[in-house]
């Protein structure tokens, strides 16, 4: 019985899913500004990631073949991007957003993001806490120039892993700069 009410109020009832997340990540985030207050240097921690989710059903929302590092494979799955606010003993997950391929959005009418441009959009929404220094915490996929300008934009500090393949300028007369994987094996040589 209470579940067909819960049921019903939570499918039929005219709320407004993404009011109720927004309320929810305020709350949440004044929380950590009051805990904030109590220290010297608060620093908090903005995660960053994708997951993909392995399926079988064809017509499910953004399914598609997507990457996946557990089986390092392209495989039949739906994949999601999702940002989660780290400070003490508190993670605060905040928005998630479902990827859609551009053979998915170009059948289903619908525009087309990267992931990269999801995670931008998510990070614009948020409303960091005030009087904390935040970092954000991005693995190799997403530390790129499109995300790094946004953290900048946002006055986020960036750190993450780099993929070996990437280049990186060792000197001014460095036009095209050394790919890191060449550079590491000259140093333990």
């Amino acid at each position: 019985e209470s579940y067909n009410r819960l049921h019903h109020f939570l499918s039929e009832s005219p709320w407004d899913e993404e009011a109720v997340n927004e309320a929810r990540i305020h709350h949440m985030i004044e929380a950590v500004e009051v805990d904030a207050k109590e220290q010297d240097q608060p620093l908090g921690f903005l995660i960053a990631d994708d997951t993909t989710n392995p399926k079988t059903g064809k017509k499910m929302a953004g399914f598609g073949l997507n990457h996946s590092t557990v089986e390092d494979a392209v495989i039949p799955s739906q994949s999601v991007v999702a940002t989660l606010y780290h400070f003490g003993n508190l993670d605060i997950p905040l928005y998630a957003s479902l990827y859609k391929n551009k053979t998915y959005c170009e059948e289903h009418k619908e525009a087309f993001k990267t992931k990269n441009e999801l995670l931008i959009e998510q990070m614009k929404k948020i409303e960091l806490p005030k009087g904390l220094r935040t970092i954000g915490l991005f693995d190799a996929w997403y530390l790129n120039t499109t995300v790094l300008g946004g953290c900048k934009e946002l006055g986020i500090e960036a750190i993450g892993r780099l993929k070996d393949n990437r280049r990186a300028l060792l000197s001014s007369e460095d036009p095209v700069g050394t790919r890191l994987d060449d550079w590491f094996n000259f140093l333990r040589s």
